[in-house]
């Protein structure tokens, strides 16, 4: 409720609530203003005259009611178009406010706030972690967050306190196929909707980047040609550098094809102020644990298919990781069997997307949703007796990646 307390028979304006299904099939939550005159009082003046069992008691009462639409807008938000009762917030789908009522905590479940109580009965919960901290009650994942900002858990490894005893390749990271080429990009043969901020605030950890160099000279995102779409280098390197400063306990990898040079590459880590972040790792030594890279403050993976070793801490991609093939058309395509790389190298790709000839939400809606994806994974796991680490997919945001790769990481 926005108030505009002290300004005499001023309109104070509530706020309604629906949820809308977008051209693209996602749904939204959208709100828009009603407004009631209150006369020459404000919410807090009014606030004040409430006894204090009255307000315990209205408290009780919007506290169910928001719950209550929390859990139908969490379905109506979760990634993968349904709730899954994930524990993770970015790192999960489907969050609920299942915390915080009459407590003035945030909710337990991170991407979903609570219900402050008190003697105001008021809603002053806040939401902590997800794709940005949301309206009290409501999750952050619906539309990026309502109000407050993301909050980074201050335990764990990757949103898991288990992973920090992990070795990084012991571990799964979601992982966004072409990740730069989104919708919200503009890009004209996107493989995600939104952009690798959103995609880092909704819990993908590993970003499959194409560098080119675009029609002035400047290395770019680009998939294929930069006439199709492009984002500015340093444009995402920055955002990435916000992450990662505001998410002290969360490791990230770049997965690179790249056509630029290594030194190019150089400067931009270097005036994205992340040079100092790149994990320097010998081919054939053991990883460190994810809490020991974050103990060293050295939290970026940089993994490229050319020049690689240029520079500390840029990794010759086909050295360390091997993949499956990646030019599936339709779900009979699908093998287990290795790609690029020597399936003896310690990280392996598991590519999992259609290209029939491009991606699209329909191809990814066919194989991103479990048990398909689970069971490939399961499949792949036994066939080859590697974790996959990186799990990637287009429109990550169709279907269950994240709570697959979560299910991976619960796994001893």
């Amino acid at each position: 409720m926005k108030n505009i307390a002290g300004v005499p028979g001023s309109l104070q304006e509530t706020r309604m609530a629906r949820v809308v299904e977008t051209p693209h099939g996602e749904r939204a939550f959208l709100t828009r203003p009603v407004r009631r005159p209150l006369g020459h009082r404000s919410a807090a003046g009014l606030a004040r005259r409430i006894p204090p069992c009255l307000g315990v008691l209205c408290g009780i009462v919007v506290a169910g009611l928001v719950a209550c639409a929390s859990d139908r807008l969490a379905a109506a938000a979760a990634p993968g178009g349904r709730p899954s009762g994930s524990t993770h917030g970015a790192g999960g789908t489907g969050a609920r406010a299942t915390a915080g009522v009459l407590s003035g905590a945030a909710g337990a479940t991170p991407g979903a706030g609570g219900i402050a109580g008190g003697t105001s009965g008021g809603l002053a919960g806040a939401g902590a972690g997800g794709t940005g901290a949301g309206m009290a009650g409501v999750p952050g994942s619906v539309g990026g967050g309502i109000a407050g900002s993301s909050a980074a858990p201050a335990t764990g490894c990757n949103g898991m306190a288990a992973l920090c005893a992990r070795r990084y390749d012991a571990a799964a990271y979601a992982t966004t196929h072409n990740a730069m080429a989104s919708m919200a990009d503009g890009f004209l043969a996107p493989n995600q909707h939104h952009g690798i901020k959103r995609q880092l605030e909704d819990g993908i950890r590993a970003l499959m980047l194409d560098l080119h160099y675009d029609e002035t000279g400047q290395a770019a995102l680009c998939h294929g040609s930069c006439a199709f779409g492009k984002r500015d280098l340093r444009s995402a390197l920055g955002e990435i550098t916000g992450f990662v400063d505001t998410h002290p306990r969360e490791v990230l990898t770049l997965i690179l094809e790249s056509y630029v040079k290594a030194s190019d590459f150089e400067v931009a880590l270097r005036d994205a102020g992340l040079l100092g972040q790149l994990v320097e790792h010998a081919p054939g030594t053991a990883w460190p644990t994810l809490g020991a890279l974050i103990d060293a403050n050295t939290r970026l993976v940089v993994l490229a298919d050319r020049e690689g070793g240029a520079f500390p801490g840029y990794l010759e991609m086909w050295s360390e990781a091997w993949e499956v093939p990646f030019e599936a058309r339709t779900v009979a395509d699908f093998s287990c069997s290795p790609g690029r790389g020597k399936p003896s190298n310690p990280l392996f790709v598991f590519n999992h997307f259609l290209t029939a000839p491009l991606a699209s939400p329909e191809l990814a809606q066919m194989v991103n949703h479990d048990p398909l994806l689970s069971d490939r994974l399961a499949e792949c796991q036994r066939a080859s007796g590697d974790l996959p680490n990186f799990v990637s997919v287009d429109f990550y945001n169709i279907g269950d990646v994240l709570a697959a790769t979560a299910r991976l990481n619960s796994t001893p």
